[in-house]
């Protein structure tokens, strides 16, 4: 699993003061997610092909690997190029979209547009690769949902950022109205809605 990222592969063990894989931590970005940040600031210090090995975390399609290169790219990771990897995992159905979409917001200057493209596209996801993966592989690497689901909680993800600005665009007011919008709302059944905004918060906190 690690040969494309071997520079991160500490990420996928446990930490000396944590009891879990140290990627589990930035899900949430809780207080043991200190550690993984220390890991991965040491991991893009010392990878010999950095850009290569983000792209590789994005391009797995196990959402573990994409959490650890979305973090990688608040620490410092973030080129037009490793940028494109994060949105293309976005689009084949991440189980981590939600965390994704807190990066993407956070270092990515022309997210607001990006998040409007897939918003009135409706979120569709480019799920060859899913339809591809056997069963109990998909399940571990994508988690349950169905791709109809993917595509409404990368949906709820978007709109909870965007309407996070002062005053709601008024393209996204149009958008909400509508009866299919809020069908794909009404699927996600993960909270991406209020998750991505708070995901983004607590990524806040965490720079102090």
């Amino acid at each position: 699993m690690f040969a494309q990222f071997r520079s991160f592969a500490k990420l996928f063990a446990k930490g000396q003061t944590v009891s879990v894989p140290l990627y589990m931590t930035l899900l949430n970005l809780n207080d043991d997610a200190t550690v993984a940040l220390r890991e991965i600031r040491s991991a893009i210090r010392g990878s010999p092909h950095l850009q290569d090995e983000v792209i590789a975390l994005f391009e797995n399609p196990n959402w573990r690997p994409q959490l650890v290169g979305g973090v990688a790219l608040l620490l410092g990771a973030a080129t037009p190029t490793t940028l494109d990897a994060l949105w293309r995992a976005v689009d084949a159905g991440s189980w981590a979209s939600p965390q994704l979409v807190g990066v993407a917001s956070t270092v990515d200057t022309q997210f607001v547009s990006h998040a409007m493209e897939r918003i009135i596209a409706r979120c569709p996801i480019v799920a060859e690769r899913l339809d591809r993966m056997p069963w109990p592989e998909r399940h571990s690497a994508a988690g349950p949902e169905s791709i109809i689901q993917h595509s409404a909680k990368l949906f709820a993800a978007l709109v909870g950022v965007v309407e996070l600005s002062q005053e709601r665009p008024d393209w996204l007011t149009q958008e909400l109205a509508k009866s299919d919008a809020q069908a794909l709302l009404a699927t996600d059944q993960g909270g991406s809605r209020s998750l991505a905004p708070k995901w983004r918060s607590a990524w806040s906190k965490l720079q102090g």
